[in-house]
């Protein structure tokens, strides 16, 4: 496809001709190989509502959050911003996907911004077995389920 870019750094915003902007960088993950790319679609836009997220919540737990809030400019923009803190900022205080997502909703009906957001948000633990990734999702239908049997 022709005129898409492609970047493995963070994004909390649409592209600006050349690149999304630039966040914290992603976490070292001691057995996990993290990659990021971003395709904008369409024509390109100044600022746009599309983000995602990797951050430590502990010493073997992170938080995996991808997001897109509906149009572009200022507006979404804005949304993007309360969206992906208050999730960071609920995580951060201890709360499930479910409640992470639920502050965000409320965080964003506050806003009296007139958008919607879709959003996921997955926590990767390591346990004594392995990995648990748990994936909560709001605005789209629920993700599927998967598991992986040794062998």
């Amino acid at each position: 496809m022709a005129g898409r870019r492609q970047t493995t750094s963070p994004s909390t915003t649409s592209v600006d001709g050349s690149s999304p902007a630039r966040v914290a960088t992603q976490p070292e993950i001691d057995g996990i190989s993290l990659a990021v790319r971003y395709w904008p679609a369409g024509a390109v836009t100044i600022v746009g509502g599309d983000f995602y997220d990797v951050y430590p919540l502990g010493d073997e737990r992170w938080a995996i959050v991808i997001g897109d809030v509906c149009g572009s400019g200022p507006n979404a923009a804005a949304v993007t911003a309360i969206a992906r803190h208050t999730m960071r900022a609920a995580a951060m205080h201890g709360a499930a996907g479910v409640d992470a997502l639920e502050w965000t909703n409320l965080a964003l009906h506050a806003g009296n911004r007139d958008l919607f957001c879709t959003a996921v948000f997955s926590t990767l633990e390591r346990t004594p077995g392995g990995w648990c990734f748990t994936s909560t999702a709001a605005g789209h239908p629920l993700p599927s389920s998967c598991a992986r049997t040794a062998g």
